[in-house]
């Protein structure tokens, strides 16, 4: 890192515990399944049944766009 940026650096990696409860990891997660072409509200309810199974008290999703 120094070579390419002339600065030294640090850098940090944390193991998330439960990634389900994640909104960062859940996001991507669903944006990836998007793409691939997947229904927009079976990944909805899929995602929405994995994050409830593992401790959360609520979850919100919203997507848009041109979906179908």
């Amino acid at each position: 890192m120094k070579k390419k940026f002339g600065k030294d650096m640090k850098v940090i990696i944390k193991e998330v515990k439960v990634p389900e409860l994640s909104a960062k990891i859940m996001a991507e997660f669903i944006a990836s399944q998007l793409e691939s072409r997947m229904p927009f509200r079976k990944v909805a309810k899929n995602v929405l049944q994995k994050v409830m199974e593992k401790g959360a008290s609520g979850i919100k999703i919203q997507v848009g766009g041109r979906l179908g």
